[in-house]
């Protein structure tokens, strides 16, 4: 049985490792390239300083262009040889990947290394076709499960009627529903052993978090879609668990449905968000405001542009936008028949206490994740 619903495994596996060279070698342009701005900039502040001084401001003026001429020539060398170092190597591994039997076995990337890599430039990956970007789906064991009704037979013994779908948060996989598991202690079980053991068949998505939140709520409705087509037996229930982005994720996804009047959205009875930042996050919220403030000064201006590359799925929390461009407001945005369960913690003792009001459990607040009415 093949593990990959797109190319051989060892194929898999080299080009997995391309696109991290890839990325790595843009990675390393891109900072050279900030590091050499911000080290003109702030020697422009030290020419400027000496051209009000008496005496050295001749010399300074003089040699400003031959500084500036030389350091500009050191960081030209440095991205060209590592620009044919990078493509060098690329090309060493596209034989490889090419090769039915290759010199060097490839293992692959572990996969919540390639999620955390997707949380944090998921959009340059997609953008750019790099072979690290994620394709959503849902996993089982850490394989890709086909959307055919043998595929779901195969993988599930013990189907049942009613359906729980977990979606991870930010720079997670689906393996993020079992990071707290402790085998010795029974009654510390995943949820989806828990509500297995109630009837349910669970199913996990991984998907990359870091393209707009909107977008993954679209390809979410249609995921959810393709799974109610497939499936072996009659749906009596579809309840979505949503970690974080996942909420926001799952919320989208069900206005995507009912905008589009979609199958799946009448069978959905629960949504539960665990800690979503709904009114946003203010940790992304920091990091915008610190980005316009170091954007307002010259010499830390590169720095806020590197700040600036992180990915539109981080940058999507500053609001919690779920909404879609095409939305029709007079439509409704969950089934009348659902229930929506909003879930929050804090590190404080109670809703009203400072700790609570200001950082909630640490990257969410407690009236974000827990708001009256979205």
């Amino acid at each position: 049985m093949r593990t990959s619903p797109y190319r051989p495994l060892y194929q898999h596996n080299w080009q997995q490792i391309r696109g991290a060279v890839s990325l790595a070698g843009t990675s390393f342009e891109r900072v050279t390239l900030r590091v050499q701005q911000m080290h003109l900039r702030i020697a422009d502040v030290t020419f400027r300083n000496l051209a009000m001084a008496p005496v050295v401001n001749v010399g300074a003026a003089a040699f400003r262009p031959l500084h500036h001429g030389v350091t500009n020539g050191i960081y030209r060398i440095v991205r060209g040889v590592g620009g044919v170092a990078f493509k060098a190597l690329d090309l060493a591994l596209a034989g490889m990947a090419r090769s039915q039997n290759p010199p060097l076995a490839a293992k692959a990337i572990p996969a919540p290394v390639v999620s955390a890599v997707n949380g944090a430039f998921g959009d340059y990956l997609l953008r750019n076709r790099n072979p690290l970007a994620l394709r959503m789906g849902f996993y089982q064991h850490g394989k890709p499960l086909a959307m055919r009704t043998a595929a779901l037979q195969a993988h599930h013994t013990q189907l049942s009627s009613k359906l729980v779908v977990f979606v991870h948060g930010l720079c997670c996989d689906e393996s993020a529903w079992e990071m707290f598991r402790k085998p010795p202690l029974e009654d510390n079980k995943p949820y989806g052993e828990q509500l297995q053991a109630l009837g349910y068949t669970p199913f996990y998505l991984r998907y990359n978090t870091g393209i707009k939140i909107n977008l993954n709520g679209r390809m979410l409705s249609h995921m959810l879609g393709k799974l109610c087509r497939a499936y072996p037996q009659p749906i009596e229930q579809i309840v979505l668990i949503g970690h974080s982005m996942g909420g926001l994720v799952s919320r989208s996804a069900i206005e995507h449905g009912m905008q589009h009047k979609a199958e799946w959205t009448r069978h959905l009875s629960h949504l539960f968000c665990l800690g979503s930042p709904h009114l946003g996050a203010p940790l992304e919220k920091a990091v915008h405001i610190g980005t316009a403030v170091l954007g307002a000064f010259s010499v830390t201006q590169p720095l806020a542009a590197m700040i600036d590359d992180r990915s539109i799925g981080i940058q999507n929390l500053r609001h919690g936008h779920t909404r879609h461009p095409q939305h029709d407001a007079s439509l409704p945005t969950r089934p009348p028949h659902s229930h929506f369960h909003f879930i929050g913690s804090s590190m404080g003792r109670g809703r009203a206490g400072l700790i609570s009001q200001l950082v909630g459990d640490g990257l969410v607040r407690l009236d974000s994740a827990t708001p009256g009415d979205v």
